[in-house]
């Protein structure tokens, strides 16, 4: 109960702050008003890490936004987040030609695990249809329980 209430409570400043900081534009004021701090990162990717924070992917939602757009509030496993796109960096068209084969063979391999899971989930379709597949839901939600129990 009480992780529950501290979990709403930062929730809650959290909002807060993402509502002032959007009315004035100045996320660190807003930040500073409240006692909280503001926590600027070096550059980073879509697919790189965030400094303090981990994967990119956590602000994945930040990445279209035009400059100066606070973004917000952020579930992490680490807390909640209120973000501010400081700028856009772009893209390095020198270093193109010497990542040209390392991209092309990223696309190509996550085209093959997109279609590979669209096999999947087409093959256990017909396999359900035909009545060779049969979920037993009981016992995969008691192994889900128990799993989470331990």
């Amino acid at each position: 109960m009480v992780k529950n209430r501290l979990i709403k409570k930062v929730r809650d400043v959290a909002d807060a702050l993402a509502a002032k900081a959007k009315a004035n534009g100045d996320l660190a004021a807003a930040a500073k008003s409240m006692g909280l701090t503001v926590t600027t990162s070096s550059d980073f990717a879509r697919q790189g890490a965030v400094e303090g924070l981990g994967s990119a992917v956590y602000v994945a939602e930040a990445f279209p936004q035009p400059d100066g757009t606070v973004v917000g509030p952020v579930s992490t496993p680490e807390g909640t987040l209120v973000l501010k796109v400081l700028a856009h960096v772009p893209a390095d068209m020198a270093k193109l030609a010497d990542e040209r084969a390392a991209l092309r063979d990223q696309l190509k391999s996550q085209k093959a695990r997109e279609r590979n899971t669209l096999f999947e989930a087409g093959l256990r379709d017909a396999l359900k249809k035909q009545g060779k597949l049969k979920y037993h839901q009981d016992v995969i939600n008691r192994l889900v329980a128990q799993y989470q129990a331990g």
